[in-house]
């Protein structure tokens, strides 16, 4: 038997396999009133049935019949695009925007056509974010991954209604996240001290380290002699998309190291977020005693797990949280029970406040372009985000302005 030929004419239309197994026959099928090009996919895992499937709708295009391209509902076309996303997306953004598919886009809009939707819909969808008392962040991660769902049929050739996609975001809420006050990150940092690896929490308070930037980082990426870290990865987890087969759906491009199971390093979202942060003496000699000290890991990484294995975030989370309660370092202190524990559980500063705490010291006196490298924010304006000024620089910095008014008591 003769073998079979899987070819496409060219300008006509592609056919091949993905990165999950499942092979993709994409074909053009006339233009949209707006110019863009309508486009019909065929995906499957039989490779013969998807391109017969192509082949006949192509035979039927130069037959001269139309080929049906109905607008897709919403859960139809949200499990296409996230096939298609799968070749440029990271596998973190993926995952965050098929868990927003399927908690809330689904349930909420699965079963109406994409060229059926109003504000309304949208605004339901809204409504069911608020019932659940979902902060303001998460509504607009919401609405942004709608969006980016509903732009991307519309550039396939589908027709999505104009006023749906100039329905706007929610509004911005306020984040909840603080500086540490100076006082309590001085009980942290005494604290820590005691630690053998107190360079992990210093990297964050002192550094701006990032958690995925701290759990990756790697002894070859810390140069003692140099007095230098370079902090070009990032610990992530990558969910199997074959667990039988440990298979990961990995984009096209992506830049990685595979360490174990699902965990990988990969480089930061943005340019920026790859830096080399100088050491300053205190940091270079708590990092050489750590080295003698640390857990030994088959991938090098500076702050594993006491096996040795990658670090998890919520272990890591934990630890942190442990680091604030021994040193009674809390937004607010709860209340002790009368057999140890809690009747009333502090509330704890987050992790990711430790790195808003580097932020607001470093903008106190430094030039916001070098706060940027120490940092590795994308632009400036990620100060704002990160700046918050306590009562006494502001009251320095009034009595400064008072002193060119001549305002002096």
């Amino acid at each position: 038997m003769a073998r079979r030929k899987y070819e496409i004419p060219h300008g006509e239309g592609s056919f091949y396999q993905r990165a999950d197994g499942k092979w993709r026959g994409v074909i053009e099928v006339g233009w949209t009133e707006a110019g863009t090009r309508r486009r019909k996919t065929f995906t499957g895992r039989d490779k013969d049935e998807v391109f017969d499937r192509m082949t006949a709708a192509r035979r039927a295009m130069a037959r001269g019949e139309t080929v049906a391209t109905s607008a897709p509902t919403v859960r139809a076309w949200s499990d296409t695009w996230l096939d298609l996303a799968r070749d440029h997306l990271t596998p973190s953004s993926l995952e965050q925007h098929a868990s927003r598919i399927r908690r809330w886009v689904i349930p909420t809009l699965g079963r109406k056509r994409i060229d059926r939707l109003t504000p309304g819909d949208l605004r339901a969808m809204q409504d069911a974010l608020a019932d659940a008392q979902r902060s303001l962040a998460t509504r607009r991660a919401v609405h942004s991954t709608l969006m980016t769902l509903l732009h991307a049929a519309v550039a396939e050739g589908h027709d999505v209604p104009r006023p749906v996609l100039a329905v706007r975001k929610p509004p911005t809420g306020p984040s909840g996240r603080d500086a540490i006050p100076l006082e309590p990150a001085l009980r942290l940092v005494e604290v820590a001290s005691l630690q053998p690896d107190a360079s992990r929490w210093v990297a964050a308070l002192l550094q701006g380290m990032r958690q995925a930037e701290c759990l990756g980082l790697t002894w070859d990426a810390v140069d003692l002699e140099r007095e230098q870290i370079d902090v070009g990865w990032q610990l992530v987890s990558v969910p199997y998309s074959d667990r039988a087969r440990r298979r990961h759906d990995l984009p096209e491009g992506w830049e990685h190291r595979h360490l174990e199971g699902t965990r990988f390093l990969a480089r930061p979202k943005s340019a920026a977020g790859a830096r080399v942060v100088p050491l300053v003496p205190w940091m270079r000699d708590a990092l050489a005693a750590w080295r003698e000290a640390a857990p030994e890991s088959p991938h090098g990484l500076v702050w594993p797990a006491s096996t040795g294995r990658p670090m998890g975030v919520d272990a890591d989370r934990r630890r942190w949280y442990g680091l604030t309660d021994a040193a009674e370092a809390w937004k607010s202190p709860g209340e002790r029970a009368a057999g140890g524990g809690w009747d009333v559980e502090p509330v704890r500063y987050k992790l990711h406040e430790a790195r808003h705490t580097a932020a607001s010291l470093l903008l106190a006196g430094v030039d916001v372009q070098v706060v940027q490298a120490v940092m590795g924010w994308s632009s400036v304006a990620m100060a704002r985000v990160y700046q918050h000024p306590g009562r006494g620089q502001v009251l320095t910095a009034l009595s400064q302005v008072a002193t060119i008014l001549e305002l002096e008591q």
